[in-house]
């Protein structure tokens, strides 16, 4: 569409998806017994999990991201040729750039006008983009946008790090587009509609490099021999001591606090908030449910552990039918670090 129509329309969350593999890992699986027996650093700051999804051999993100965004669409009554805007995150995918986000719009066979813009921000990819969604719906710059985030981490762990017993794989999916005009979907009219109404941000970059996904350099030959150069494993996901630190002081202090920054400047009573969060460890979950006292907690946990940028877009299209408040807090946390609760509301 072009610049400016539809310029003051509303911005409605009408659809929602989500898609897990059928591969199930349990507790028991041979993978981790190296960390059951030796019990490294860390390792108690990640419980709750019974089970979690883990794409098999031959499955790629597209596994996950083309069924959860074919629900989304379905959902909210929208063609894929009706979408403007394709926004998320699909970690960590085949290469570092391009995104593997960019594959979806010939998967299902979008329009060649679609941008596809990824969003790098982890782990409230889900939160960035509905925030950026919502303002370029408002301001007329687009009609309908898709949001899709989808991780494979259980392929980017060191099975010899604490972290690595909660990783999963999992697709979530949303579709937000304006309400009024004719054309790209019939938000109006579905039972379950929710608009973006606030959010609020904390960053602390002091944390920053405690956290993050690097490869291993491995040295080959003699350090005179230029014959060869660096090699490096695959990227995998690291957590230092530091970091473990800044997941019990900042994880766990930070989000609460700027959940109820949010709902104090908006007027909302925590009991009448129904609280979606990112899900890495019961630890936290425990921390913020005590901290927030919402109304109602969802979450999946149990049943398919951390899915890591999937955790809040999965949760919130598993539960969408369910969801009986009039108030949706969807709060996250970055590894660089920072925190964002979003504020959503029953249109």
């Amino acid at each position: 569409m072009g610049v400016g129509e539809g310029a003051g329309a509303g911005a409605r969350i009408v659809g929602t998806g989500w898609a897990v593999p059928a591969n199930v890992r349990t507790n028991d699986d041979p993978i981790f017994d190296w960390l059951k027996k030796h019990h490294p650093h860390g390792q108690d700051l990640f419980k709750g999990y019974k089970d979690r999804r883990v794409l098999a051999e031959g499955e790629g993100l597209d596994t996950l991201t083309v069924p959860a965004a074919l629900q989304a669409l379905e959902m909210a009554k929208v063609a894929p040729a009706d979408v403007d805007l394709l926004m998320g995150t699909c970690s960590a995918g085949p290469y570092v750039t391009p995104d593997e986000l960019a594959r979806l719009p010939a998967l299902l066979r979008m329009a060649p006008r679609v941008w596809t813009v990824p969003l790098r921000d982890d782990f409230s990819n889900y939160n960035a983009a509905l925030w950026f969604a919502d303002a370029l719906v408002r301001a007329g710059r687009i009609r309908t946008a898709l949001v899709v985030c989808a991780g494979d981490w259980t392929r980017r762990v060191d099975y010899h790090t604490p972290q690595s017993i909660s990783a999963a794989d999992g697709a979530g999916a949303a579709v937000i587009t304006a309400t009024t005009g004719a054309a790209g979907g019939g938000g109006a009219a579905t039972p379950q509609a929710f608009e973006v109404v606030d959010c609020e941000t904390t960053t602390d970059a002091s944390w920053f490099g405690t956290m993050y996904m690097q490869g291993e350099e491995v040295r080959c030959g003699h350090e005179d021999d230029h014959e060869h150069g660096d090699l490096y494993t695959k990227a995998f996901f690291q957590i230092t001591e530091a970091g473990q630190e800044g997941f019990q002081t900042f994880g766990a202090k930070e989000p609460p606090k700027a959940a109820a920054r949010l709902l104090a400047r908006n007027g909302v009573r925590s009991k009448d908030v129904t609280l979606i969060s990112h899900q890495a460890s019961s630890v936290l979950i425990d921390a913020w449910q005590q901290a927030i006292q919402p109304g109602a907690y969802l979450h999946t946990l149990e049943q398919f552990a951390n899915m890591t940028v999937a955790n809040i877009p999965l949760d919130v299209a598993y539960y969408w039918e369910k969801i009986a408040t009039d108030w949706i807090v969807l709060l996250a946390v970055g590894i660089d670090m920072h925190t964002n609760a979003m504020l959503l509301k029953r249109a």
